[in-house]
């Protein structure tokens, strides 16, 4: 039973994860790209383009790990961010945003 309530809080905190980047994704997956084109640049005039093969997939994946790990905390308050200005403005509800557009 300790274990069931333990897995439980477990799955918790990996959904608060998984909501924390849905909430913000195409911050995420700008950012993410530019953090790429950047180090790209960077590696690139230091070695020269080509230089090194990447021979197992284990590396792609580590390098998205590590970008998710770097991106989280710039996510979640990106988040927050868009949250309270949400919040402020209100919310303008999908019908009267686009019956707004049709009318010009």
């Amino acid at each position: 039973m300790v274990a069931f309530i333990r897995l439980k809080n477990v799955d918790i905190q990996v959904s608060k994860v998984v909501e924390r980047f849905g909430s913000a994704p195409m911050f995420f997956y700008v950012v993410r790209l530019y953090l790429l084109l950047i180090i790209y640049r960077i590696l690139s005039a230091q070695f020269g383009a080509n230089q090194g093969d990447v021979n197992d997939v284990w590396q792609v994946w580590a390098i998205a790990a590590l970008l998710a790990l770097v991106l989280y905390f710039p996510t979640v308050v990106f988040s927050r961010f868009k949250k309270t200005l949400n919040h402020a403005l209100g919310e303008v509800p999908v019908a009267n945003a686009v019956s707004c557009v049709m009318m010009l």
